[in-house]
């Protein structure tokens, strides 16, 4: 089911949003296979809310107000990570970031889609991105 407000957003909340102009420069996305893929005005895509930490680029959050369909965030990274522009570098070599619009989250068994529901599971049930400490046990 698709809803068109979140209340309280955060990291790696699934988002669709539509783009809303195809001349700034930074303007391309991965799609499922890792390929750059080129965005134009009133393509629509699912993205992932995110937080983007740079010293070169964009810098972006995701942001500490409630979403709703039609607010304007930001495509933060070709990793189709989006989010609200804090500090904009004017100079990069990209362009812009892409101006997008809010279309609406995804909601499922109740709650709304973040990716953390979508990790895999390894056969002994542990999650692919479990990390092993230096006593080689999981934590």
């Amino acid at each position: 089911m698709i809803i068109y407000i979140n209340e309280n957003p955060r990291t790696g909340d699934i988002i669709i949003v539509k783009v809303l102009s195809d001349n700034q420069g930074y303007s391309t996305a991965e799609n499922s296979y890792g390929r750059l893929v080129q965005l134009y005005k009133d393509d629509i895509f699912i993205g992932v809310l995110g937080d983007r930490q740079s010293g070169t680029n964009n810098v972006g959050i995701v942001p500490k107000r409630s979403l709703n369909r039609g607010d304007i965030i930001h495509l933060l990274s070709q990793g189709g990570i989006v989010g609200e522009i804090i500090c904009a570098d004017n100079r990069q070599r990209n362009g812009f970031a892409l101006s997008l619009s809010v279309i609406g989250f995804i909601k499922k068994n109740g709650a709304l889609l973040n990716i953390e529901d979508l990790q895999q599971k390894t056969n002994n049930g542990l999650k692919v991105t479990d990390k092993i400490n230096k006593h080689n046990k999981f934590r």
